[in-house]
Order: C-alpha cells, then sequence, then structure tokens
C-alpha cells in the first residue's frame, strides 16, 4: 500500500470521520500499532480527547496493561531472539485478544467486562498482526526511526532494559515489521518524531483515506 506525505493533519477531522462511520450496533474499531518507543501512546491520549470532546464515548485496550504476558519475555532475557524458534509476538496474548474481544464486537455481541462505547481503540505493539487486521475499521501507526526509538524505549523503562530491547525487543519488532508489515497496512501513518500542537499531527496516508478524510473535512 502507497503512503504520500501529506503533512500537517488536524485530529479533529478524524474525529469528524470517525463520528459519521460508527456502524450499527458495535463500536468503531481502531488499532494503533508502532514500535516501542514510537509515540503511540502519546497519540491515543491526543485521539481520545478530541473524540470525547466530539461528544463519543470511548473505550481503550492497551495490549500492555491487559495482554501482557510477561512469562515468555522473562525468559528471554537471558537470551537473544531466535526468529528460527520464536514465533513473533507471543509475549501478548492476541488469541485472547481476538476471541474474547474482536470476534463477540463483530458479532455485535458486548464482551464480558468491557464497557460498551461508541469507538474502541486497540493499542500496543503488535495490534496490527495479520491475524487481528480484519477486525479494524481503521488501522493508525505511529512512525520513527528505530534508534529513536530505542533511545525512548530506553528512557522511558531505565537503562537497565537496554540489554533486552537491543538483543531481544528490536529483533522480534524487526521480524514483525517484515513478515506482518503492519505500517504498509495501515490507512494512516503517523510522524512519532514531531509533537502535536493544536490537535495538529504529521501524518502520511494512502491517497483513498486522505481523500475521504479531506472530503469529512470540507462538508
Amino acid at each position: 500500500m502507497k503512503h504520500m506525505d501529506v503533512g500537517i493533519f488536524n485530529i479533529k477531522t478524524l474525529a469528524a470521520h470517525v463520528s459519521n462511520h460508527i456502524p450499527t450496533n458495535k463500536p468503531y474499531l481502531i488499532g494503533i500499532d508502532g514500535l516501542a518507543g514510537s509515540g503511540k501512546t502519546t497519540f491515543l491520549t491526543k485521539l481520545v480527547q478530541v473524540l470525547e470532546n466530539a461528544n463519543l464515548k470511548v473505550t481503550v485496550i492497551s495490549m500492555d496493561r491487559s495482554f501482557w504476558k510477561k512469562i515468555r519475555t522473562e525468559a528471554c532475557r537471558e537470551s537473544r531472539f531466535d526468529p528460527e524458534r520464536d514465533s513473533v509476538g507471543e509475549d501478548y496474548d492476541w488469541r485472547r485478544l481476538k476471541l474474547e474481544v474482536l470476534v463477540p464486537l463483530r458479532e455485535g455481541k458486548t464482551p464480558v467486562g468491557l464497557p460498551r462505547g461508541q469507538v474502541l481503540v486497540v493499542e500496543g505493539c503488535f495490534s496490527l498482526r495479520n491475524e487481528l487486521q480484519e477486525f479494524y475499521k481503521l488501522k493508525i501507526f505511529t512512525d520513527v526511526p528505530r534508534d529513536m526509538a530505542l533511545i525512548r524505549a530506553v528512557d522511558r523503562d531505565g537503562e537497565e532494559e537496554r540489554y533486552w530491547y537491543e538483543n531481544y525487543w528490536r529483533q522480534e519488532e524487526n521480524l514483525y515489521i517484515r513478515t506482518h508489515d503492519p505500517m504498509q497496512r495501515a490507512e494512516l501513518v503517523i510522524d512519532g518524531c514531531r509533537e502535536i500542537a493544536n490537535d495538529e499531527v504529521h501524518l502520511k496516508l494512502t491517497t483513498a483515506f486522505s481523500r475521504q478524510l479531506t472530503a469529512a473535512a470540507d462538508a
């Protein structure tokens, strides 16, 4: 999927598009993916704020908080990632996310324990993996250079995590990008290097989706 650099775009235009395309009896489902340290949570926070200001009820599912398995990651802290042995993204229980949340929502059901809202956002690494992409109405990827993502992740989590990021996590992310291609399948690519100011972000979008957003802004 080809993306074009369209520069600055206002999140309010995206909120208007979402508001006009909410399905009947089910939420508008958004997936936000990106490398660790790419700015996913920063963008999510602003997006939720704008959506709620547009009187939309938003529910957020964090992959880190809800579907992080930890056991495999702890075992990998003392070893290097082996792409011949390890399946990408298995630190997250994406199968449970699919079976307990995404499939019921597609069938018009409300998953147990999940607040019912007009918009549901799934945010986290590997959330746009091949097995989940079909469920999203909108796929968003936050993009930054790999070195910048590493610096941010270590700054956030502590210098003691550098070895793990460099010897395990980055290798798994690289394999994920190659085999699942989340950025090229996203309708919206956020430039995670740029700050968000006045609800404006630097974007790369597919030509078709950018036309839809432009039409919503001009309506």
